[in-house]
């Protein structure tokens, strides 16, 4: 490196008195000028001429070379084939899947009350009867009062003597009434004749009241 201190004399033995000048090819002078002095320690150490560039500035030199340069390859490219779609009815995909259902039963306790009411059946029986007495060979209408009586109930007279008393036809009103439509009968034999009523149900219930009719003869 050049020592900023030290400056070599004109008359040193290490003073280079001129740099020989070189042509390039171009023709161009390295360096472009004759150099008249020198400063610096030494050539070798870094020198500095009067007259030099501080940044020489270098000449190209063409490089020439025998072997030819690799001759690029074009590649022909191939044309794609161009898809064509044709819409269509798309087929639809089909998936059945089957279920298994799982039953989940829940026990639930309860408790059933069922209150039952019943209504008694009334007890058959006969309390009057109204007439109680009539002519003999009469077609009369006898009204029976009492209770139990159901629906089908049969009359019928028993307990006196002579013709037996003809029933028409019975009626049941309701449970507590029997309208009976008859024919009373007698032969005037036996004097005056008292009977029994008795009422019986389809259930076979039966209640009877005795001396409950008199059949008078013709002629008392």
């Amino acid at each position: 490196m050049q020592n900023a201190r030290t400056r070599v004399r004109s008359d040193s033995p290490a003073i280079d008195k001129g740099v020989a000048q070189y042509v390039a090819v171009n023709g161009e002078r390295i360096p472009p000028s004759p150099l008249t002095g020198f400063t610096g320690i030494s050539p070798d150490q870094g020198w500095r001429e009067f007259g030099a560039p501080i940044f020489p500035t270098p000449t190209p030199t063409p490089v020439f070379s025998e072997t030819p340069l690799p001759t690029a390859t074009v590649d022909t490219l191939t044309t794609l084939p161009t898809l064509t779609s044709t819409p269509g009815s798309p087929t639809p995909i089909t998936e059945t899947q089957t279920l298994s259902p799982t039953l989940t039963t829940t026990s639930i306790p309860f408790t059933i009350t069922s209150t039952i009411t019943t209504t008694p059946t009334p007890q058959l029986l006969i309390q009057s009867v109204d007439p109680n007495s009539a002519q003999a060979n009469t077609t009369m209408t006898l009204i029976i009062f009492g209770s139990g009586f159901q629906e089908g109930a049969l009359v019928t007279f028993e307990g006196g003597l002579g013709l037996p008393q003809e029933i028409v036809a019975v009626q049941v009103v309701n449970s507590t009434m029997l309208v009976v439509t008859m024919i009373t009968r007698s032969d005037g034999t036996s004097g005056i004749q008292v009977w029994g009523i008795r009422v019986t149900n389809p259930d076979n219930s039966t209640t009877v009241l005795l001396d409950a009719f008199t059949v008078i003869p013709e002629g008392n």
